[in-house]
């Protein structure tokens, strides 16, 4: 069940419960416990997502690959640089994903 079904199913329900006001039902507090476990075929070394970075910016034409430096550590990308127009960076944002 994806999560848009799950709402409307919650939202059906409550709205057969004459005695529950939705408008009264919120979040208080969230606990973010999740772990995520690669499949050891899937993992990608540091380096090797830094290249997969690299070429998906070179790949990109209107990023100029001389102007963003990439650093991953522990998985993480960190783009570097200075670029002349705002679209440039958004395109950059929406490029490099490992």
């Amino acid at each position: 069940m994806i999560d848009k079904d799950l709402k409307q199913h919650v939202e059906n329900a409550l709205d057969w419960e004459p005695s529950l006001d939705a408008k009264d039902i919120g979040v208080r507090a969230v606990a973010n416990d999740l772990s995520v476990h690669v499949a050891s075929a899937y993992q990608r070394t540091d380096t090797e997502i830094a290249q997969a970075a690299v070429l998906a910016i070179k790949w990109h034409s209107v990023v100029p690959d001389d102007r963003v430096t990439v650093t991953v550590k522990d998985g993480w990308i960190t783009l570097a640089g200075t670029l002349d127009w705002r679209y440039q960076k958004d395109a950059d944002r929406l490029t490099v994903v490992p």
